[in-house]
């Protein structure tokens, strides 16, 4: 198989459901020098037989990745796929959703023009929107963005990706660049996507596209998924103690991440960044008052004023 420009990246698990649905439109799209590369997570249905045919019909611009590893969950099974690439520029894929025919297109030619303003050394991620959709793809919302009260341009500052990812992996394209300085995705990662969004964020560059490339597939059983978010909604969860446990796992996650970012590549960092890097590792051992001045101090914050008053109310 001669290597392609782009790589498609898609790790599976028990995804028969929606699996046909989705390669489908991933042979659909009208940039053609591609290769899928698909590993599947130990599924007991007949995901890995799907992937087999795929392969078997397709032998030209379909591959599997087979190993003796077993089950690595979403985040390890993506750093598998991570690793046995080989294209100048990788987009990962999941499962149930449904690519637009031109997303591929539409995101290597924002990369192609990141680059050459920035040069092909330059790490760099480019993200798009998409579209929410029920399990039948029915439109649910038209911008992910606006559906989830993110701002995307925060997704471009280190400090703002430490405490939340605003990247989704779906909807994403890195170079060969980003890929050589983030590999291996550690264990300690929340997941691939918010690694990879982190090295980009403070070694390179993050370019978002304000185009919905894919139908994102809500199902219930999301890996992480969108969920609407009003006002209300996020005021719920800033004040109600319902969700406080949720919220200091999620704070628990992404320091135990942030600390595995710190042993690899703290050195390489900018003193700010430095100081906001240690700060948010060690925000246990501040008091009440202080946390949350350090946090304002350093900008370590989320996407808009609710997300941030909960922050601020349950550090």
């Amino acid at each position: 198989m001669t290597s392609p420009s782009v790589e498609i990246l898609l790790a599976t698990r028990n995804g028969e459901r929606f699996l046909p649905d989705l390669v489908e439109s991933l042979h659909a799209q009208t940039f053609r020098d591609l290769r899928i590369l698909a590993r599947d997570d130990s599924s007991t249905d007949a995901t890995a037989q799907i992937l087999r045919e795929q392969a078997e019909a397709h032998s030209d611009r379909f591959d599997v990745l087979e190993d003796a590893d077993g089950s690595l969950g979403a985040s390890g099974n993506f750093s598998r796929l991570i690793s046995a690439s080989s294209a100048p520029y990788v987009m990962f894929c999941d499962q149930d959703d449904r690519w637009r025919p031109e997303k591929v297109a539409v995101t290597l030619e924002a990369m192609r023009i990141a680059e050459a303003r920035h040069g092909t050394d330059t790490p760099i991620l480019v993200h798009t929107d998409l579209q929410v959709a029920d399990v039948d793809l029915r439109e649910l919302g038209t911008s992910f963005w606006r559906y989830q009260r993110l701002r995307p341009e925060l997704g471009e500052r280190f400090e703002r990706v430490l405490v939340q990812n605003a990247v989704t992996g779906c909807a994403t394209m890195v170079n060969r660049s980003l890929l050589v300085l983030a590999e291996p995705v550690p264990e300690e990662a929340v997941m691939h996507d918010w690694w990879v969004a982190l090295v980009a964020a403070a070694f390179g560059v993050v370019v978002a596209v304000p185009q919905a490339t894919v139908a994102y597939r809500q199902h219930g059983e999301n890996q992480v998924g969108a969920v609407g978010r009003s006002p209300g909604y996020l005021l719920g969860r800033a004040i109600g103690p319902s969700s406080l446990s949720d919220f200091r796992e999620s704070l628990r996650r992404s320091v135990t991440q942030a600390k595995a970012f710190q042993d690899r590549f703290g050195h390489k960092l900018t003193e700010s960044q430095q100081k906001a890097l240690a700060t948010y590792v060690s925000l246990d051992g501040l008091s009440f008052s202080a946390r949350r001045g350090a946090l304002i101090r350093h900008r370590l914050l989320r996407h808009g004023l609710i997300r941030n008053l909960a922050l601020l109310l349950r550090v």
